[in-house]
């Protein structure tokens, strides 16, 4: 590696602000660590006694969570986006389940995962990744979900006016995301999952184009005409995103109107 270029621990959290530089410059300090032993645990990671109990230490500081360090690692992939100056990234949300039902003196704090009979969180994270090299650029959005306990029999309405429902967490992804920058295409890729009303309509308000992995040529929960006036509405952006991707290319087709 160019021994002029930042590490990325320093990229991504050289400015993070934790309310003293020492602690900056020792989270700069362990992610690089980190980074040249990214398997294992943490004590494979950081093998020295002091190294791991400064880690430990920073974490249990009350300036340092979740969302100021992913706060800064997502402006760093922002910035990395916009540097390309042209071209098509694909921004990849998807979720997994974090698991630490084992944990027992975090379980009041936890929500339910897998079929009810574990506790965790649902991570939902949005991957910006070059369409052209296949390049991971970073995370753009790491939300970590809190699965509410939901009373036995609830009403569908009462489910969809949950501020905490879990169809919301497209939305607050893409939302995350941001616009995209000038000269480069940024294309939303989810699963089926995804596939529900509130979030392609956001897409659609938003003009921002999209793909959805094994989606139904129905929305959930709507009637078939309701998924056909959804398609006909997505289609200019989904012609727009053809245009920009002919022009992010150098090519010199027209598209039609």
């Amino acid at each position: 590696m160019d021994e002029a270029m930042p590490s990325f621990g320093f990229s991504d959290f050289g400015h993070a602000p934790l309310g003293h530089q020492r602690r900056t410059r020792r989270l700069v300090l362990l992610v690089d660590q980190m980074c040249r032993h990214p398997g294992g645990t943490l004590p494979d990671k950081l093998n020295q006694p002091p190294d791991l109990r400064a880690f430990y230490r920073l974490m249990n500081r009350p300036e340092v969570t979740h969302e100021v360090l992913m706060g800064s690692h997502a402006a760093a992939t922002r910035q990395r986006v916009g540097a390309l100056g042209s071209g098509v990234v694909l921004q990849l949300h998807d979720a997994t389940e974090l698991d630490f039902t084992t944990k027992t003196t975090l379980l009041d704090q936890l929500g339910q995962i897998g079929q009810g009979t574990r506790r965790g969180y649902i991570c939902h994270n949005t991957l910006a990744v070059r369409a052209d090299t296949g390049e991971a650029l970073g995370l753009l959005s790491q939300i970590l979900h809190h699965r509410a306990d939901v009373p036995a029999g609830e009403t569908v309405p009462a489910a969809r006016a949950r501020a905490d429902r879990e169809s919301r967490l497209w939305v607050r992804g893409a939302e995350a995301s941001g616009p995209a920058p000038a000269g480069v295409l940024c294309v939303d890729i989810s699963d089926s999952l995804s596939d529900a009303f509130e979030y392609l309509a956001y897409e659609v308000t938003h003009r921002r184009p999209s793909a959805r992995r094994g989606a139904a040529p129905a929305v959930r929960g709507q009637s078939a005409d309701s998924g056909a006036g959804l398609a006909a509405a997505q289609r200019p952006c989904h012609d727009r995103a053809g245009r920009l991707r002919r022009r992010a290319t150098g090519g010199a087709a027209q598209a039609r109107g």
